[in-house]
């Protein structure tokens, strides 16, 4: 028999292990791993989590056209924008500053913000002298935008130039209306510039041609219903101090109802004051090209793009050698095959 205080080694084990929980059940939540000051420092563990930079704060548009904002000063901290005046009255602004910030923005930012301010930012807009110059065809808030509502802009911008306006730029909205409209208003119109405007033809371009004697730079860019030799004539006597010219062409006609356009070049033979003319896709000839260069003495500039019926020559080459600056190229599309896939495909190479 055993001793009453003596206890069986391997028994006590076992009731030992029956009673404590296994080692796996009890690694369920183990705690992190303690790095080195150094890798928590690279890691950022063992820190706070990082907090988001506050957004910054938030700038009337207001201050920022008029400068009424003061800035912090670096190293200070991260502090909203401290405003001179939360409750200025943008009315008592100098109004004879105005008109000298508004010079700096164009007639399409002045009608859609500037002007819209208040009443006496509204009076400052309507000086006569920022709508000598009015672009309505490189702003691109005005391509979302209704024709209805760009022909209301244009005429605002006409009534304040005051018979003012000098410049006008157009794009697909321009109807014979607007030109009409122009030329009625306005006799000091010295450049125009009108880019794809199908709906002009021949008797609204003349309309304001016949009404702009100053007229000095002319561009029409894919403008299929207006050209033909009685047109460009007109222009000739109309506007004796056309200095450049610019005459893009489609180059196939999608309709039959476009005006001839044959020997419409020969107009440009009595530009006595021409100084640069552009071609593109027009069907002047090369005799036609030669009288123009016999009937422009001053001129400096010549640019013939894809105009396939002006054959370079020697007698056209001596005619040019006056000219300071002559540019003809033409393209066509050549049957080439590339060298890795052995494929054939048409490509567009210029050959002259």
């Amino acid at each position: 028999m055993e001793a009453h205080g003596s206890r069986n080694p391997t028994r006590a084990r076992t009731q030992i292990n029956q009673t404590q929980p296994p080692r796996r059940r009890a690694a369920r939540n183990p705690r992190p791993m303690k790095l080195p000051g150094s890798l928590r420092r690279r890691r950022g563990a063992g820190s706070e989590p990082t907090r988001r930079p506050p957004p910054p704060p938030k700038i009337d548009i207001l201050s920022l056209a008029t400068g009424s904002y003061v800035r912090m000063e670096a190293g200070t901290g991260a502090r909203p924008v401290q405003m001179l005046s939360k409750s200025r009255d943008w009315s008592e602004l100098p109004v004879d500053i105005l008109p000298l910030v508004f010079a700096n923005l164009g007639a399409v930012d002045i009608l859609m913000g500037s002007g819209l301010v208040c009443h006496s930012w509204l009076e400052a807009a309507k000086v006569p002298h920022l709508w000598r110059s009015v672009d309505m065809a490189n702003h691109k808030a005005l391509e979302k935008m209704d024709d209805d509502v760009l022909c209301e802009m244009a005429k605002v911008a006409v009534d304040r130039s005051k018979g003012q306006l000098e410049v006008f730029l157009g794009k697909l909205f321009v109807t014979d209306e607007i030109l009409k409209y122009i030329g009625d208003r306005s006799s000091s119109m010295k450049s125009l510039s009108l880019m794809s405007c199908h709906d002009i033809t021949n008797r609204g371009f003349t309309d304001l041609i016949m009404k702009s004697p100053l007229l000095e730079d002319l561009s029409l860019g894919l403008c299929p219903r207006v050209g033909g030799r009685k047109v460009f004539e007109a222009t000739v006597k109309a506007c004796p101090h056309l200095k450049r010219v610019s005459l893009h062409r489609e180059l196939f006609r999608f309709s039959f109802k476009y005006p001839e356009r044959y020997a419409e070049a020969s107009g440009f033979a009595a530009m006595r004051e021409l100084r640069s003319l552009s071609l593109t896709g027009s069907s002047v000839s090369t005799r036609e090209l030669e009288a123009i260069l016999d009937g422009c003495p001053h001129l400096e500039t010549l640019f013939l793009r894809d105009c396939y019926d002006v054959v370079s020559d020697s007698a056209l080459q001596a005619k040019c050698a006056r000219i300071k600056t002559v540019t003809i190229e033409k393209y066509k599309w050549v049957l080439e095959r590339k060298r890795k896939r052995g494929r054939s495909q048409m490509v567009l190479r210029q050959y002259e």
